[in-house]
């Protein structure tokens, strides 16, 4: 049973600056959601270990909300996209990423939600 609508927006930035101060470049990304939600309770979403060093594992409990986890870096660009319909875990390896902050992003008809993961 879905109880409520709700919308976020969330804006992004990443300042970059050269050493010497001479220059410097600003990089936004504006990420919106609308989304239906049983509850705000993170849909039963687990993200273990986090920061993660070599892997993590995602633990979905309600498995009828979302078909698709894609990880994304700090600037809004897809890392890695996953199949999650029907599963009720995932295991994603640090495989070829940096130290940093990621977001994990669900998404499903209506709902798209959006977690971070720290790698160390």
């Amino acid at each position: 049973m879905r109880d409520h609508q709700y919308s976020r927006t969330l804006q992004l930035c990443v300042i970059e600056e050269s050493s010497n101060g001479c220059y410097s470049d600003t990089i936004c990304i504006t990420i919106e959601t609308n989304t239906t939600s049983i509850n705000d309770n993170n849909y039963g979403i687990q993200i273990y270990p986090n920061p993660m060093t070599n892997y993590s594992f995602v633990k979905i409990e309600n498995t009828s909300y979302f078909y698709y986890l894609t990880l994304l870096d700090t600037r809004g660009r897809i890392l890695r996209h996953y199949t999650i319909e029907n599963k009720t875990s995932l295991k994603i390896d640090k495989n070829e990423l940096s130290k940093g902050l990621y977001y994990l992003r669900f998404s499903g008809d209506t709902e798209n939600i959006y977690r971070s993961i720290v790698i160390k």
